[in-house]
């Protein structure tokens, strides 16, 4: 009814244009197929085609979505955010800022959507069980750890990095164990705590970090030697199309170019596959085509991107 009209205020434009975006989202029929299913699967190499797990939207999905709808709607919380994250942006970084605001929430996978990548099944319901499957989880750059709470429950101890102070203070506060960002070891206190540490894990994340850190071919070296020996795995979440940018680089370029090209997500994945994992020791396991959700704000309720999750598993 209002095609074409024009506003006189931007906040009116806006709040028509959020109320549009909720419309579309909640409906019932939005099951958002298009986050999970592939638009090209010829494309893709025929073991990569084979390995490929079908998912779909899940409750712990809708959750998520539905707390990022509330969020949005509380006007006063939305507009102390806009005036504030500016100022604190003055004197951190914008990884941090979020964490002072406790704003940004992300969410990529479910825990029964991590049980069937990891496991390669989705029978049985972890909820019943009474112990973790896996002993140690290394999350790298796990900002306020929403992300790895969602599977951080098949594992006996959680570990993880952040290069983002304010945001080690909120892992801190959900009970992991922050190690060092550049070693990945446990600090000493650590140590002392539990002096049965060592320095391999039985699963390594890394989501959405690869296409953000300076140094991604020297990341996925050193994630092998921190797996543990002929058992670890690495689950690998990649924005496609990939674009690399570096927070904390000069001129937010990294020293390491992934060379991944292609027009669409299948080509690049198998270009990633092909010209940046294979040649570094990795080969895949399983992988799905998952959303990359962020909470959002006063203009769209959440953001989204495409993550390719891939499980991997170490060649040499």
């Amino acid at each position: 009814m209002l095609k074409g009209h024009r506003f006189r205020s931007s906040w009116a434009r806006a709040a028509y244009h959020k109320m549009q975006f909720d419309t579309e989202h909640l409906s019932e029929n939005s099951r958002h197929l298009e986050w999970y299913r592939l638009e090209q699967p010829q494309l893709l190499p025929k073991e990569l085609a084979d390995a490929f797990v079908q998912l779909e939207q899940d409750a712990e999905t809708e959750a998520f979505l539905e707390n990022s709808y509330a969020k949005s709607e509380r006007l006063l919380t939305q507009l102390y955010h806009r005036v504030a994250k500016p100022l604190l942006c003055m004197f951190m970084s914008v990884t941090s800022a979020n964490g002072f605001l406790r704003r940004g929430s992300m969410f990529v996978l479910s825990g029964e959507q991590f049980r069937r990548l990891i496991v390669g099944s989705d029978s049985g319901d972890h909820q019943q069980q009474q112990e973790p499957l896996f002993d140690s989880l290394l999350d790298l750059g796990a900002g306020d750890g929403n992300v790895t709470s969602h599977y951080a429950g098949y594992f006996r101890r959680v570990f993880a990095t952040e290069m983002a102070t304010v945001m080690t203070w909120r892992l801190a506060e959900r009970g992991y164990t922050v190690v060092d960002p550049i070693t990945w070891l446990p600090t000493q206190p650590a140590i002392d705590a539990e002096p049965e540490l060592d320095a391999h894990y039985d699963l390594i994340g890394c989501f959405n970090l690869l296409d953000r850190c300076e140094a991604p071919l020297d990341l996925l070296a050193q994630a092998k030697r921190r797996l543990r020996p002929g058992s670890g795995r690495l689950l690998l979440a990649v924005v496609v199309p990939l674009r690399q940018f570096c927070e904390f680089a000069p001129g937010n370029r990294p020293a390491q170019v992934l060379a991944v090209s292609g027009p669409t997500f299948e080509e690049q994945l198998a270009s990633l596959v092909s010209n940046v994992l294979r040649p570094q020791g990795w080969a895949v396991v399983r992988w799905a085509k998952a959303p990359y959700l962020c909470e959002g704000d006063l203009y769209q309720s959440f953001y989204h991107l495409t993550d390719a999750v891939l499980l991997l598993r170490p060649t040499d």
